[in-house]
C-alpha cells in the first residue's frame, strides 16, 4: 500500500472509532438525539473516505490519492477521536453534577415539607418567599397571607428588640445565624410561643442571599414551664415559712429555758441550761439563715460561722471583751443536713475555748478558719493561745460530754475530728461535701 492509502485507512478506522465514543456518550448524558446524529455524520464520513480507498485498492484507473491531503483528513480524524475522548468525562461529571442536584433539590424539598416543623425561605429584607403547610397552621393562616406580610408583622414588639441584635451580626457578617424564643399572635387570635431558628445562606461574594427559618411551636412547653414556676413559686414560700417558723419556735424553746433558768439556784444547773440554750440557738441560725436566703437547699458556710461567733461572744460577753476572735473564712455552701452538725461542733468547740482555755480573766484568741483543702475536703480548724491541756491527753477516749458530741457530729457528716495541745488547743475536723462550692476567703478580727 501506498502513503496514500495507509493515511486513508487510518483515517476511516479512527472516524469509526470517533462514531462509537460518540455513541456511548448516549448512556453518560442521557442525550440520545444530538449524540445520534453525530455518530450517524461521522460514520458517513467514514464510508465517504471508503469509496477513493477501495477505487485505490482495485487499480480502477480513477486518479490516486494525494498523500497530504490524506495525512491532513488523517491529523483531523485523530483530533476527532481525542476531542471526543476529552468531551466525554466533562459531560459525565456535569450530567452526574446535574443529576446529584436534582436528588438534593428533592431531599430538600422532602425536609421542607415535613409536618412536625414550620419551614420558610426569607429575603434579606426579611419577608416571606416560600413556607411550608406546618407553619401556615403554627402562625394560623394561609400561605397567601403570609407571604403578603414580613417576617416581623405578626410578632410581638419586645421579642423583635430582641431578635434586631441577633440579626444585625449576621447581616454585619459576625454570625451566621441565631436562634430564640419568640411569640407571634395568631390570626384568628391568641397568640403561639415559637422556637425560631435562622440560617444565613450567602453569595459566592459573601452577601446575604436569603435565610432558612425553621419555627416550632413550643407554646404547651412554656405553660407547662409556667405552671412549674408557680408550683416552685408556691413551694418556696411555703419552705420559707417552714423554716421560718421552726427558728420561732426554737427561740420560745430558749425564752422557756431562760425562764426556767431563773428559777434554779444551783449555778451548775443554770450553766447547763446556758449550753442547751446555745445549741438550740445555733440550729436556729441555720433556719434563719434560710429563711432569708435565695437558696433554699444549702447555706453559706462563712456567714454561718461568722454569725455563730457573734453570737456566742454575746452569750459570754463577761470573757469575750478579753478574747479576740480571728476569722478566716472560704465562701463554701453546703447543704442543711451538712450545716446543723457543722454548727454543732463549731458551738462545742468555741464553748469550750471560751469556758476553759482562759480562766482567771487572762486574755487570748481564738482563731476560727474554714476552706476546702486540695484534697477538696471542706475543714474547720479552731484553736485558742489558752492554757492549754496536760500532756498525753486522750481526746478521743475522753469521757467529757463535749469532745463525745464533737466526734459523733464529724462522723455523722462522714468526716474526722483531730486535737492537738502542742500551743494552746486546735482542733480540725474535716469532711466532705461533693456539692460544695467555694470562693474566696474573707478574714476578720472581732
Amino acid at each position: 500500500m501506498t502513503p496514500a492509502e495507509i493515511f486513508l485507512s487510518g483515517a476511516i478506522i479512527l472516524q469509526i472509532a470517533a462514531a462509537t465514543m460518540a455513541f456511548k456518550l448516549i448512556r453518560i448524558t442521557g442525550r440520545s438525539s444530538a449524540w445520534i446524529l453525530i455518530s450517524v455524520a461521522l460514520v458517513l464520513m467514514a464510508l465517504r473516505r471508503m469509496i477513493p480507498l477501495s477505487r485505490a485498492l482495485l487499480g480502477s484507473g480513477s486518479a490516486p490519492p494525494d498523500p497530504l491531503n490524506e495525512f491532513i483528513g488523517l491529523l483531523l480524524s485523530g483530533f476527532m477521536v481525542a476531542g471526543i475522548g476529552m468531551i466525554g468525562p466533562i459531560f459525565k461529571r456535569i450530567f452526574q453534577s446535574e443529576r446529584e442536584l436534582k436528588e438534593s433539590e428533592r431531599r430538600f424539598r422532602s425536609y421542607f415539607e415535613l409536618p412536625l416543623v414550620g419551614v420558610a425561605i426569607a429575603s434579606p429584607d426579611r419577608r416571606w418567599t416560600t413556607v411550608n403547610d406546618r407553619l401556615c397552621e403554627i402562625l394560623g393562616a394561609s400561605d397567601r397571607e403570609i407571604l403578603s406580610e414580613s417576617m416581623d408583622a405578626l410578632a410581638f414588639p419586645e421579642d423583635l428588640e430582641r431578635e434586631q441584635t441577633l440579626y444585625r451580626n449576621v447581616a454585619e457578617g459576625r454570625a451566621e445565624g441565631y436562634s430564640l424564643d419568640k411569640r407571634f399572635s395568631r390570626r384568628g387570635g391568641g397568640f403561639v410561643w415559637t422556637i425560631q431558628a435562622v440560617r444565613c445562606v450567602r453569595d459566592a461574594k459573601g452577601s446575604l442571599s436569603y435565610f432558612v427559618v425553621i419555627l416550632q411551636d413550643i407554646t404547651e412547653r412554656k405553660k407547662a414551664e409556667e405552671s412549674l414556676r408557680d408550683s416552685v413559686s408556691e413551694k418556696d414560700a411555703l419552705l420559707r415559712e417552714l423554716y421560718h417558723r421552726t427558728k420561732n419556735n426554737m427561740q420560745m424553746i430558749c425564752s422557756m429555758l431562760n425562764l426556767e433558768s431563773m428559777q434554779v439556784n444551783d449555778p451548775k444547773l443554770t450553766e447547763e441550761f446556758h449550753l442547751i440554750n446555745d445549741k438550740i440557738l445555733s440550729m436556729s441560725l441555720v433556719h434563719e439563715m434560710l429563711y432569708v436566703s435565695r437558696d433554699l437547699s444549702s447555706i453559706d458556710l462563712s456567714d454561718y460561722a461568722d454569725d455563730l461567733c457573734k453570737l456566742l461572744g454575746q452569750s459570754y460577753l463577761s470573757s469575750t471583751g478579753k478574747i479576740a476572735f480571728e476569722i478566716s473564712l472560704e465562701h463554701i455552701r453546703v447543704p442543711i443536713d451538712v450545716a446543723i452538725p457543722f454548727g454543732l461542733i463549731l458551738n462545742e468547740l468555741i464553748t469550750n475555748s471560751l469556758k476553759h482555755a482562759f480562766p482567771d480573766g487572762r486574755k487570748g484568741r481564738i482563731r476560727v478558719a474554714v476552706a476546702k483543702d486540695s484534697s477538696g475536703l471542706v475543714e474547720l480548724v479552731l484553736s485558742d493561745d489558752g492554757v492549754g491541756i496536760p500532756p498525753g491527753y486522750d481526746f478521743e477516749g475522753s469521757q467529757s460530754l463535749g469532745l463525745r458530741t464533737v466526734f459523733a457530729l464529724a462522723a455523722q457528716i462522714g468526716g474526722t475530728a483531730r486535737f492537738s495541745a502542742e500551743s494552746g488547743v486546735e482542733c480540725r475536723v474535716s469532711f466532705p461535701a461533693a456539692d460544695a462550692s467555694a470562693s474566696p476567703v474573707r478574714a476578720q478580727t472581732v
